[in-house]
């Protein structure tokens, strides 16, 4: 798609393959960019999901947690599975940008997939593996179950997980490949690039069309092109 807007569009002839090059040269200039600048997670309760991603013809699997207020995107990550492994370490890297001046247990909001209460319980857990105290615990579970509100859970819960579908959604229009990808590199490239302009560039309308993480440095660059040349000299 976007060899031949440049082509039909703007008469650049590249071929897809150097597109591809240019997004595995760009993705770790965005990783700089989002570990130096996203600044940290203040609130209390975030949203985790999953959704699908083809990569040499197999399903994987790209998690997100979003912040239920900043709508900044704090933890993602590719995998091969749905297990509890890539659900721990999602949670751990959203625990890692927490503000260390937010008190409390981070709310996990989600839905039944088991391996979000298999990998809490792992988090909350010391380093013998035994449960720690309701006082140190990092993460509390909640839980939205199908689509009708049959609990007190999913009723108070159900906008978050709903927060989480609609970017699952954008993710999908924005990095959907006819073919699939052919590389979990680049897989994780891409999507480091979807999570950078998510969070920097792309405005929502919930934030008053702005972005979720507002960068002084962006301010006042008119052109999208203009804005992601910015971000990435940030990290250069």
């Amino acid at each position: 798609m976007t060899s031949r807007a440049l082509r039909e569009i703007h008469g650049i002839p590249v071929s897809h393959q150097t597109v591809l090059n240019w997004i595995e040269a760009a993705a770790p200039l965005a990783w700089t960019a989002l570990e130096g600048t996203k600044g940290t997670m203040a609130e209390m309760t975030v949203a985790a999901d999953e959704t699908y991603i083809k990569i040499c013809g197999i399903w994987h699997y790209t998690w997100f947690i979003i912040g239920t207020e900043s709508h900044a995107i704090w933890a993602w990550n590719v995998s091969d599975n749905r297990g509890q492994l890539p659900a721990v370490a999602v949670i751990n890297q959203a625990l890692d940008n927490r503000d260390p001046n937010v008190l409390g247990t981070m709310i996990l909001a989600g839905d039944g997939n088991p391996s979000y209460d298999a990998a809490t319980n792992a988090v909350n857990s010391d380093a013998n593996g035994m449960p720690l105290p309701p006082e140190q615990r990092k993460v509390e579970r909640r839980t939205v179950i199908g689509l009708r509100d049959d609990d007190e859970q999913s009723r108070q819960f159900r906008a978050f997980k709903q927060l989480t579908e609609r970017l699952n959604r954008t993710y999908r229009y924005h990095t959907r490949s006819t073919s699939g990808h052919k590389s979990l590199n680049g897989a994780r490239a891409l999507t480091t690039l979807f999570v950078a302009h998510y969070n920097f560039l792309r405005p929502h309308s919930s934030k008053g069309d702005t972005p979720p993480v507002r960068l002084p440095e962006l301010e006042g660059i008119t052109s999208l092109q203009g804005r992601w040349l910015k971000l990435l000299s940030l990290a250069a």
